[in-house]
């Protein structure tokens, strides 16, 4: 079948990649307004008319246990995502993270003499660094957001391109302290701690019900600490409902300006994940946490290559903000943690200017548009 010259096939399967494939596809939109996109994504990828084939619900899963159990829908998605690459053949098929299922489809793409484009690379540089050879074979251009993943692939082959961090041209708070707080009912005289549980159905589960216990125990030592809960769209409301329906405090539950809410916390309890970037965009100090199955917890750890988990110390090249993991995220360590943080202001001050640092090592905005002027060169 002939290819076609104006079809892009993009597979963004987490919240993060779609938000991050949406914005591209408006960028390469402004460039090439006669291209279609077609692929799998979620809400913000259907607002920006891409043909969804697929929701990335249906990909959705945390760890190696985790994937076990996943394994047969995962399988139908590939056949029906790969049916498609062979039907419409794309000019460029543009990958987002996800390696597991990408790289297959990578693949596949070669074998097709479809050029593919990945944006936002799989992190091989912390684990599974044996996929990194498979890049350099099934992957036209890898266009990376951290600044030290071009040396690490250019030391494989990958013809890899740095563009900046696409974060900075979308995390941006719009509201005042005081605006914001009237809006979600909250004071803005009083300390206000901030929930950020994940953006997936296992973390919420996993993660909200111990940031909840902290945060009692927390209004028990500081009185009228507010708390506020940021409620993901993506992810069922009754599991909020039910983390929620047992504790004794006030705790407001807010959707749709999550980085209001980061900015105007004092601290924040995050998953780990992309929400640990935009908090420290930001500059707000927070704690990390991460919480996945046992056996997952303890394949991961013969891989990894980092002693790390959040992105911000990742990218800092040393722990600024701490780490709660598995067994060390019990809810009277990390009150115990938080309370010193929220009492201390020059170790608030010390957070704040080490974020900030994080932010300028992230490159220059615009990144979304200089991978767009890839992606356009690709199809050129």
């Amino acid at each position: 079948m002939k290819q076609d010259s104006t079809a892009i096939m993009i597979v963004a399967a987490e919240p993060s990649a779609d938000l991050y494939g949406s914005c591209l596809v408006e960028e390469i939109r402004q460039r090439r307004p006669d291209l279609s996109f077609f692929g799998i994504g979620g809400p913000r990828m259907q607002q920006v008319r891409v043909e969804i084939i697929r929701r990335m619900e249906d990909l959705a899963v945390i760890g190696f246990t985790e994937l076990i159990g996943r394994l047969i829908p995962l399988r139908r998605v590939f056949s029906q995502t790969l049916s498609l690459l062979k039907q419409r053949r794309p000019a460029l098929l543009i990958l987002i993270d996800y390696p597991g299922f990408n790289l297959l489809l990578a693949k596949k793409a070669k074998d097709l003499g479809i050029p593919v484009m990945y944006y936002i690379a799989p992190q091989v540089w912390a684990w599974w660094r044996s996929r990194v050879r498979k890049i350099a074979r099934w992957v036209s251009k890898m266009v990376v957001i951290l600044p030290f993943e071009v040396p690490f692939f250019v030391q494989y082959g990958v013809d890899a391109e740095f563009v900046g961090h696409p974060l900075l041209d979308v995390v941006r708070s719009e509201l005042s302290k005081t605006e914001f707080c009237q809006q979600c009912s909250l004071s803005p005289q009083v300390p206000l701690l901030g929930l950020l549980p994940g953006s997936r159905r296992q973390e919420v589960k996993r993660l909200l019900p111990v940031m909840l216990e902290t945060a009692r125990i927390l209004k028990g030592k500081l009185a009228g600490l507010q708390v506020a809960v940021s409620r993901v769209e993506g992810v069922d409301i009754s599991l909020y409902h039910q983390a929620m329906n047992g504790i004794d405090f006030e705790a407001r539950t807010i959707a749709g300006v999550p980085y209001e809410m980061m900015r105007h916390a004092d601290l924040l309890l995050v998953a780990s994940g992309t929400a640990t970037l935009e908090a420290g965009i930001l500059g707000t100090p927070m704690l990390i946490l991460y919480k996945i199955a046992p056996l997952s917890y303890l394949i991961g750890r013969t891989v990894a290559r980092v002693s790390n988990i959040g992105l911000v110390n990742i990218v800092a090249s040393k722990q600024i903000v701490p780490e709660f993991v598995q067994s060390r995220a019990r809810p009277e360590r990390i009150a115990a943690e938080a309370l010193e943080i929220l009492k201390d202001r020059d170790r608030t001050r010390i957070i704040r200017r080490q974020l900030a640092a994080v932010k300028e090592r992230l490159g220059p905005p615009g990144a979304t548009q200089r991978a767009a002027e890839i992606a356009v060169r690709m199809l050129e």
